[in-house]
């Protein structure tokens, strides 16, 4: 309760500092996870939520978080805490024989080598569905009116969309020769996140043809897992799909897609 209370208030939290993540990584691949907090003076100051994950590729890593975007320290800014979590995880990952990763955001001022090899792009919806569409350029209305004129039709749904947000996401990676997650990832991301996923499907004559897993914290929509049929290309499913999200997103109450 202490963390996920902390998680709630801090600042620099993102949805993959909640503590749910440790059940979904160990329910699904039964990685290791540890959970290391900061305490000073009977006061939760920080969290670091780590997983220890090793493969034939990337050897052994101790990552914060693994499968998905963010992670790092969530300290509230409180950067001698964010100091004394760093240590102990470097700790930790030498005892393990393995590498520290820290997604973080935003830059941290540590002692630790930094990599700019990967970009978030986020959108401000504002608060209204028309305004967003005239901001968008030409080109993604235009193909988003193209899906519609081909029938395409969106829904956002939960865990009963599970099995047709796999199957096209299954489908799109076997194409690309890429590996996927086990169904029962997302089986896990489902039942722990509950109401904060969501799946987007876009349809065409009933047929899924896009999905997308959708996170979501406080005012922001997060999309980590996306794909489409690479043989509905031509009907522009992607583009349903994200406008979709978004008009969504502002219909509830969300101010940015991530």
């Amino acid at each position: 309760d202490g963390w996920e209370a902390f998680v709630d208030s801090a600042p620099d939290a993102t949805m993959m500092h909640r503590w749910v993540w440790r059940d979904v990584i160990a329910q699904a691949y039964g990685h290791r996870t540890f959970c290391l907090a900061a305490h000073s003076g009977g006061r939760l100051r920080g969290v670091l939520p780590l997983t220890l994950v090793a493969g034939r590729m990337l050897g052994r890593q101790l990552v914060s978080m693994p499968f998905l975007d963010y992670g790092g320290g969530c300290v509230a800014g409180d950067r001698d805490a964010e100091r004394e979590l760093v240590r102990a995880a470097t700790q930790m990952a030498h005892a393990e024989r393995a590498v520290l990763v820290l997604r973080h955001a935003e830059e941290r001022r540590l002692e630790i080598p930094v990599s700019l090899e990967k970009v978030s792009m986020l959108l401000d919806l504002g608060d209204s569905e028309e305004a967003l569409w005239r901001r968008l350029p030409p080109e993604r209305r235009n193909r988003v009116r193209k899906g519609q004129r081909h029938g395409l039709v969106a829904s956002v749904g939960g865990a009963s969309s599970l099995s047709a947000f796999y199957d096209v996401l299954a489908t799109n990676m076997r194409d690309l020769g890429s590996p996927v997650h086990h169904r029962r990832f997302f089986a896990a991301v489902m039942e722990h996140v509950g109401q904060d996923a969501r799946i987007v499907l876009v349809q065409d004559e009933g047929r899924p043809i896009g999905a997308a897993v959708m996170l979501l914290h406080r005012q922001t929509i997060s999309l980590p897992w996306v794909s489409s049929l690479r043989s509905s290309f031509k009907k522009s499913p992607n583009q349903v799909l994200y406008w979709e999200a978004m008009r969504w997103g502002i219909g509830s109450g969300y101010r940015i897609l991530d």
